[in-house]
């Protein structure tokens, strides 16, 4: 029985993680490590929690990231913080924030979690251990609006429009959450995501067009005006690309080349070949000088073979 000859399959993990866009891919993989280690018991959820007076007196400036990173929700509250993550951050900076190096997006993030920072920490919330709430509402905020009138299926249960979102994750909070300190983390989110479509279009926001009934469009069209700035943009690239210096050699008239088909490190069989390549070349041209000569003798025989039978008349050149 003949071997099978084994077949490569695609691995469908892969893709799937391929499919997702590339800061958003980070940004979850960040949620699943930062929630296996704090599960383990390998590091304590006291460290990486955000607190302002440890955040910025004792320099511990690693609370700014991990802290809305930690989600505290339990399984089911867990996995649907993450899939509102994924489809809500996926579109955003596929279609709304792409550009050549993703810096666009990740400075959007940034901005997002400054602004969470300092609302929290200028307003003295106390959030319990964690900025996941407020900065999941931003985002979810942010997306309502460049989706205002696109239907969704509101946590896979009934049909609403993306306006309406953020309203029904404003009320399903008050009234379910453990932690009503959760609240007012949820509403300071919404406030950073309008604010910044409103630095983003460069007007009030869709909530001052529709109470005064402003042009259809007014504060959803995506402008761009708050976007990342120069300097960001080459700072970005500079650190996720990691250029590899390259050196470009230009060799000019490469199709004239003709190779001799000749086997590297063969020099018996090269000499061999180049010794017959010659002899033929010779016995080629003497064929042909051959040919010629027998060509010139016949066309020789021929003039005088014309003349012999030409038969003059006797004149005078010039003589009529």
């Amino acid at each position: 029985m003949a071997n099978m000859k084994k077949t490569s399959q695609p691995n469908e993990v892969a893709q799937l993680l391929a499919e997702i866009p590339p800061v958003t891919r980070s940004v979850l993989l960040a949620f699943f490590v930062l929630y296996t280690l704090m599960r383990s018991g390998i590091v304590s959820p006291e460290w990486m929690s955000f607190w302002p007076y440890d955040a910025f007196m004792k320099m511990q400036i690693w609370r700014v990231f991990t802290g809305p990173l930690i989600i505290n929700k339990g399984k089911m509250g867990t996995l649907f913080t993450l899939f509102e993550f994924y489809t809500h951050s996926s579109h955003l900076e596929t279609h709304h924030f792409s550009s050549k190096e993703n810096a666009e997006y990740v400075y959007l993030l940034a901005v997002l979690l400054a602004g969470m920072v300092s609302c929290v920490t200028v307003s003295q919330i106390q959030c319990p251990y964690t900025l996941a709430d407020g900065f999941m509402a931003s985002l979810t905020c942010l997306w309502s609006i460049k989706n205002w009138n696109t239907p969704l299926m509101f946590y896979g249960l009934f049909p609403i429009k993306g306006k309406y979102n953020p309203l029904l994750q404003l009320f399903l909070s008050y009234l379910f959450d453990d932690e009503h300190r959760t609240f007012p983390l949820i509403v300071t989110g919404l406030v950073v995501g309008y604010v910044y479509n409103c630095l983003d279009t460069r007007s009030l926001g869709p909530l001052y067009g529709y109470i005064r009934s402003s042009t259809l469009g007014y504060g959803i069209v995506n402008d761009g005006h708050f976007r990342a700035p120069r300097w960001f943009t080459g700072i970005w690239g500079f650190l996720a690309n990691n250029r590899r210096r390259t050196v470009n050699v230009i060799v000019k008239n490469t199709h004239a080349y003709q190779g001799h088909g000749r086997k590297l490190g063969s020099k018996k069989e090269t000499a061999q070949t180049t010794e017959a390549e010659s002899i033929k070349t010779r016995m080629d041209r003497a064929a042909a000088a051959a040919a010629a000569r027998e060509q010139r003798t016949a066309a020789s025989a021929t003039d005088s073979t014309n003349n012999l039978n030409f038969r003059g008349t006797g004149q005078r050149v010039g003589s009529n």
